[in-house]
């Protein structure tokens, strides 16, 4: 039983990297359409995310600044 269980777990492991990996390639072509400017709800329709969730992608793209902590 442990030895399936182990087997189990290594499957889950692989198919979240799997995800990971597609979840990442799909972001990049998210925002490589967004800054064609296809219209964002062409790509929500395309996509079945909702504004607010591409928002959240498209932000990602340009990584805020964070203002330095003063000592």
């Amino acid at each position: 039983m442990l030895e399936a269980l182990s087997a189990r777990s290594a499957e889950v492991e692989t198919a979240e990297w799997a995800l990971d990996q597609n979840m990442s390639v799909r972001n990049e072509q998210i925002k490589a359409a967004l800054t064609a400017g296809i219209p964002v709800h062409e790509v929500s329709a395309a996509t079945g995310l909702s504004i607010v969730e591409l928002e959240q992608i498209a932000d990602a793209r340009t990584p805020k600044r964070s203002s330095p902590i003063a000592s």
